[in-house]
């Protein structure tokens, strides 16, 4: 992923859309045009993450067998670069449009507000993603500000910092980076180590930004340090990502969900 401020259009655009969206589908009524709406977000979304994410990867991926046709894909390549974050904040913004057109009470008016939910920072980058029934109703409260609320704040702010830099970091400098660079160099044991050391830098990675994270979405994020044996890590790291069965996002782990929920919208939007 890279950074330009240019892209920063892109962010612009999916809040511009996802937010008029919300507005038109709350005051449709017709369940065909609410679904045409719908369409509209979903498409325009996953557009842009399927030309900035998958597009050069699946020209790629079907060149060599193109290629036997006498046919050369290499042409069809761009060289835009990958958004920063571009994954979350396009599902969450769609997540926002599904709750909607579901009729949950999510619909948000103010423009700013919303802005703040697609693009706010701590989890901008690395997720979780989160839905707006649970982030948009504290921006409608004034928090309750104490001395001693924000020095543990602070503590909490350095103490992720303080993981990321003396542990994820070291790791990544002693075991992981050469490792994974060039793999054909070491031996079985070598590849090994640099793979667990892998699997803990992500994890003090992601630690610095739950630290500062509002309270009720640090839930998320502990369970995949509760693990008892090496069975339910994937459903627990889903959990961490907003994937997950019990996660605040998707029903499922996996974006299918996001269809089979619109779907069951329109189904209930028919039947009465």
């Amino acid at each position: 992923m890279s950074w330009n401020w240019k892209y920063a259009g892109l962010l612009a655009f999916s809040t511009i859309v996802d937010y008029s969206v919300g507005l038109v589908l709350a005051r449709e009524q017709r369940p065909r045009a609410r679904t045409y709406i719908l369409i509209i977000s979903l498409t325009s979304n996953l557009g842009l993450l399927a030309l900035f994410k998958y597009y050069n990867f699946f020209i790629e991926l079907s060149g060599p067998a193109i290629a036997m046709f006498g046919w050369d894909l290499s042409l069809l390549r761009h060289e835009l670069l990958l958004p920063v974050g571009i994954s979350f904040y396009t599902f969450q913004t769609m997540s926002y449009t599904i709750d909607v057109y579901r009729g949950e009470r999510v619909l948000e008016r103010n423009f700013l507000k919303f802005a703040v939910f697609v693009a706010f920072f701590p989890q901008l980058i690395a997720g979780p993603i989160v839905r707006a029934k649970q982030f948009l109703p504290q921006l409608h409260h004034l928090p309750n500000v104490t001395t001693q609320r924000f020095h543990d704040g602070l503590f909490l702010v350095f103490k992720g910092l303080s993981k990321k830099i003396l542990i994820a970091d070291l790791l990544a400098t002693l075991a992981v980076d050469n490792v994974f660079t060039h793999p054909l160099t070491f031996s079985s044991w070598d590849l090994l180590i640099g793979l667990y050391a892998y699997t803990f830098q992500i994890y003090y990675d992601f630690f610095r930004l739950a630290a500062i994270l509002p309270s009720d979405w640090q839930r998320c994020w502990a369970t995949i340090s509760r693990r008892t044996s090496t069975d339910p890590i994937f459903h627990r790291m889903c959990v961490s990502f907003g994937l997950a069965g019990t996660s605040p996002f998707l029903p499922g782990c996996g974006t299918i969900s996001i269809f089979h929920s619109a779907a069951a919208g329109r189904r209930h939007g028919e039947s009465k």
